[in-house]
C-alpha cells in the first residue's frame, strides 16, 4: 500500500451535523492521495457516528489531554503523509481541488507551509464578512522574513498544509493557549523558510460570536501574542484599530447595512479590549483569567 501523499488532520469536539459536509467534501478531493485522522475530545453528539461513515482513523482523547498545539502535534505524530493538512471541524472545503491547490505549492522546496482562503458562510455577521475579505484576498502571496511584518497575521490551522519534514524540526508550541499556527509560521520564516497564501484553496469558515465570546477569544489571542513577541507596539495597534473601524463602517454603509454599524463598533471594541487585557494577563490573578478566557482548561492547569 502506497504511503499517502497528505494526511488531513482534524481535531473535533461536538462538531455537529455540519461535520458530515466537511468530511464529504474532503473525500471528494481529486488529484491527491490522502488519509484522514481525527482526534476527538469527548464528543457527546453525532460527531463520532458521522466519522464512522467515512474511511477515517479516530483517536479519542480526554478533555484533560487537549491543547490546540498539543493535540495537533499528536495527530502529526500519527500521520503517514509527506504533508500535514490541518482543518478545523467547521472548515468546509469548497472545491474538489482544494487539497491539490494547497499541496502544489510545495514544489518550491523553500516553502514550509501553505494556508488557504477562508470565505464566510451565508449566515455570517457583516463584520466577519469584512474581516475575512481583508485578511483573505484573491491574490497569492509568498511570505518570507524579508517581506513579513508583525502586523501581517499569517497562517491558520483552520485551512493549511505543512511540509512534514519541516514540522518535525519544530512542531507547534504546546504551551500557547491559541495562535500556535501563527507562531509556527513566524518561527519558520525566521529560520529561512517561506509561507504561501493560496487563495485557490478555499474553505467555508466563519463564526458569529456574541460580544462576551468575542472578548474572550481575543483575550486569549492577546495572551498568546505576549508570549510570541518580546515587544508590543501599543500605539501602532491602536492606530490600526482606528483605521479598521472607519474602513469597516464604510463597508457597512456601502452594503446598506446601517443598522449593524453600532453593533460593529461594539464588536470591534471588545476585540481591542480583549487583546489589550490579554497582553498583560500575566499580571492578573488566575481567577480573573479564568473569567476572561475562552480556554478555561488552559488556566485550570496553571
Amino acid at each position: 500500500m502506497a504511503v499517502p501523499l497528505a494526511s488531513v488532520l482534524i481535531p473535533t469536539r461536538n462538531a455537529g451535523k455540519e461535520f458530515e459536509k466537511v468530511l464529504s467534501n474532503v473525500f471528494a478531493q481529486k488529484k491527491a492521495a490522502f488519509e484522514v485522522l481525527i482526534a476527538d475530545t469527548e464528543s457527546v453528539d453525532e460527531t463520532l457516528e458521522i466519522a464512522s461513515r467515512f474511511k477515517v482513523k479516530v483517536k479519542k482523547i480526554r478533555q484533560a489531554e487537549f491543547g490546540h498545539g498539543r493535540t495537533r502535534n499528536m495527530l502529526a505524530s500519527m500521520a503517514k503523509g509527506d504533508f500535514l493538512v490541518f482543518l478545523t471541524q467547521d472548515s468546509i472545503p469548497r472545491q474538489n481541488l482544494w487539497l491539490y491547490s494547497l499541496i502544489k505549492n510545495f514544489e518550491d522546496k523553500k516553502v514550509a507551509g501553505v494556508y488557504g482562503r477562508q470565505v464566510t458562510k451565508e449566515n455570517a455577521f457583516p463584520m466577519e464578512e469584512f474581516f475575512y475579505m481583508k485578511k483573505y484576498g484573491g491574490k497569492r502571496v509568498l511570505w518570507d522574513r524579508n517581506s513579513w511584518r508583525e502586523k501581517d497575521v499569517v497562517f491558520s490551522s483552520a485551512n493549511c498544509a505543512i511540509r512534514k519534514k519541516v514540522f518535525q524540526e519544530r512542531q507547534f508550541n504546546p504551551e500557547l493557549i491559541v495562535s500556535e499556527d501563527y507562531e509556527w509560521a513566524y518561527n519558520a520564516m525566521d529560520r529561512g523558510y517561506s509561507i504561501v497564501y493560496e487563495p485557490k484553496a478555499e474553505t467555508l469558515h466563519s463564526h458569529n460570536y456574541g460580544l462576551a465570546e468575542n472578548f474572550r477569544k481575543h483575550f486569549d489571542i492577546g495572551y498568546s501574542y505576549s508570549q510570541i513577541y518580546s515587544r508590543y507596539d501599543s500605539l501602532g495597534f491602536a492606530f490600526a484599530g482606528v483605521k479598521f473601524f472607519f474602513e469597516e463602517q464604510a463597508f457597512l454603509a456601502r452594503s446598506k447595512k446601517l443598522l449593524w454599524m453600532p453593533y460593529a463598533a461594539a464588536y470591534l471594541l471588545t476585540k481591542f479590549l480583549g487583546v489589550s487585557l490579554g497582553r498583560i494577563a500575566k499580571f492578573f490573578p488566575k481567577r480573573f483569567c479564568m473569567i476572561f478566557s475562552g480556554q478555561k482548561y488552559y488556566w485550570s492547569r496553571k
